[in-house]
């Protein structure tokens, strides 16, 4: 898991980088740069952010309840720029096979962040359940402790 956690940190820094450049461009253009390109970027922040901060649950370390929180909004965004993903490029996929406009390289880079998205989707549900579950072992050990402790 670790190894997919790498890929989507690089895949979601490069893709940022792509759409500031994008941002840029436009405006350097003077064309008008649309506020959902500006909502996308903030995603696409809180999605490296996210995956940042979530790399220290593969070490099976519970953070305090404040960065649980942080974590679960976080992993919110990033869950919904993934899902926003598989949306967009579920469609232009469909319309370009249909429509039979799009080149090759269009309906491969369509593909290739269709696949990261729904990497990313999966990841952030499957990390999600491994915290449950280290959060229960951690509860069960500490019960334990305790009616060890009171039995003195």
């Amino acid at each position: 898991m670790r190894i997919i956690k790498n890929l989507l940190i690089v895949f979601t820094i490069l893709l940022c980088l792509f759409l500031i450049g994008t941002i840029f461009f436009l405006m350097a253009v003077g064309d008008i740069v649309l506020i959902r390109i500006y909502y996308l970027l903030m995603l696409m922040i809180a999605v490296v952010i996210y995956h940042y901060k979530s790399y220290t649950y593969y070490d099976e370390k519970v953070l305090k309840s404040f960065g649980k929180k942080v974590l679960l909004v976080l992993g919110l965004c990033a869950l919904g720029f993934n899902l926003y993903l598989i949306y967009e490029t579920f469609f232009s996929i469909f319309d370009r096979i249909i429509g039979s406009y799009g080149s090759f390289s269009g309906i491969f880079i369509d593909c290739v962040i269709f696949i990261f998205a729904v990497l990313g989707a999966f990841e952030i549900i499957q990390l999600h359940g491994m915290i449950k579950r280290v959060e229960e072992k951690v509860l069960l050990t500490n019960e334990i402790d305790d009616i060890g402790i009171s039995s003195l």
